[in-house]
């Protein structure tokens, strides 16, 4: 699985600290839950910071290595983390943790519309200013999509492991 952390220019340093606090939490409880979590930031562009795995260090670094930077290109990690999970067997999962709205709705749309035909989960957790109706379209289902308080964006991140699909032992 994949988490996806917006780091655009919008992102104050707060929402981003809180961000990176919650996704460690998400992240320890997601590998006990027997996922392998990998880190996506984007911005004007994505890129994975950290391939999927168990290990808390390459995860933490992950996510210390963030720098506030440009505009919201969703659509792009999306496609990258969709594209990275399609061939893996078993339950795949993307959490998208933002706090606005993308460069492009339709195209963050449509990329979300090809994660879920390959039976990717997708959990979108936005603070405060994101549109609430464009994340519950984005996700899986209306009840994986959530808007939180900017300083409850931790506990919403840490929380979202439970919303991750079942797991099974063939299915690491």
């Amino acid at each position: 699985m994949y988490l996806l952390l917006d780091i655009s220019a919008s992102m104050d340093e707060a929402k981003l600290r809180q961000a990176k606090d919650g996704g460690l939490s998400f992240a320890e409880d997601a590998i006990g839950k027997g996922y392998a979590v990998g880190i996506v930031h984007f911005s004007s562009w994505a890129s994975v910071r950290t391939n999927p795995t168990t290990s808390l260090p390459p995860i933490r670094s992950g996510l210390s290595e963030v720098g506030l930077q440009a505009t919201t290109n969703m659509a792009a990690a999306i496609n990258l983390a969709g594209s990275k999970l399609a061939d893996r067997q078993g339950p795949r999962a993307i959490v998208l943790v933002t706090d606005g709205y993308p460069d492009s709705a339709d195209s963050a749309l449509a990329a979300a519309r090809e994660a879920k035909r390959h039976d990717i989960t997708i959990i979108a957790i936005g603070t405060h200013d994101a549109d609430d109706d464009f994340l519950k379209k984005l996700a899986t289902a209306s009840g994986l999509a959530t808007t939180v308080a900017d300083s409850e964006l931790e506990v919403a991140i840490s929380s979202a492991a439970r919303l991750l699909p079942a797991r099974t032992s063939s299915s690491k």
